[in-house]
């Protein structure tokens, strides 16, 4: 009996001691939370800040979630403005109809690079189509010489030196259109009439010639081939019988 009562003593000795000890860790551990902060009021510390995620847990009955270290802010980044394509507006007013904007946004292109071609051409264009053929004409000289535009470019270039009555130099503009462009060469011809029938003749012989698989240019061939038969009647014509009345 006196050995039951002596190991129930010690066993509740030593839990007394065991909970002591556990009790003064967690007192000691409580001690130090928000030691810089002024101590612990309540459920946040007493300059107002909020209980670490290392003292958080001694205070359960603040049913607040685990404190966790805050994560750090991602910085917006600002994309930089990519520069305005002003080619591509500029061909988009000019399909639409809208030349003065096309021009404005062509000539914007030109300010950043002086020598593009397909800027100067399609400012022409816009001109051409504005009826300002001086200027028209300046710009498409400048294209001139780019594989993409230079066909288009002297062909157009041609067109207003006939109207201004340059015969000669719209000659040669069509000249340098008509290898690539069969609608220079027809305009080639027509010009030839005023210079040479015999050159006339064999433009629109060539002309004739290079279009003869092209079905989707039948009313230009049809007139090809009646200033044809015009100038090879001009050029050989047929002699005429004499007839007696009598």
């Amino acid at each position: 009996m006196c050995k039951k009562l002596l190991k129930t003593t010690i066993f509740v000795t030593l839990t007394m001691i065991l909970l002591m000890a556990f009790l003064v860790g967690v007192a000691h551990a409580r001690r130090g939370c928000c030691s810089h902060h002024g101590g612990v009021c309540g459920c946040r510390c007493c300059d107002g800040s909020s209980l670490s995620y290392k003292c958080a847990p001694y205070y359960p009955s603040c049913n607040e979630r685990r404190a966790t270290p805050p994560k750090p802010k991602k910085r917006r980044v600002v994309a930089t403005p990519k520069p305005k394509d002003y080619q591509k507006l500029g061909d988009r007013a000019y399909k639409r109809g809208s030349y003065s904007a096309a021009a404005k946004n062509y000539r914007k292109r030109l300010e950043e690079n002086s020598s593009d071609q397909d800027a100067h051409f399609g400012l022409a264009n816009s001109l051409f189509r504005s009826r300002d053929l001086e200027q028209a004409a300046v710009h498409y000289e400048k294209a001139t010489t780019s594989l993409t535009t230079r066909f288009l470019a002297n062909n157009n270039l041609g067109v207003i030196r006939y109207r201004h009555g340059k015969i000669t130099k719209a000659a040669e503009a069509f000249s340098q259109a008509a290898t690539g462009d069969e609608r220079a060469m027809f305009n080639l011809a027509v010009v030839k009439e005023a210079e040479s029938l015999e050159g006339a003749r064999d433009t629109w012989r060539a002309y004739l010639n290079a279009m003869k698989d092209n079905k989707g240019e039948m009313k230009f061939r049809k007139i090809a081939k009646m200033r044809l038969a015009i100038i090879d009647e001009a050029l050989s014509p047929k002699p005429v019988e004499a007839v007696d009345d009598k």
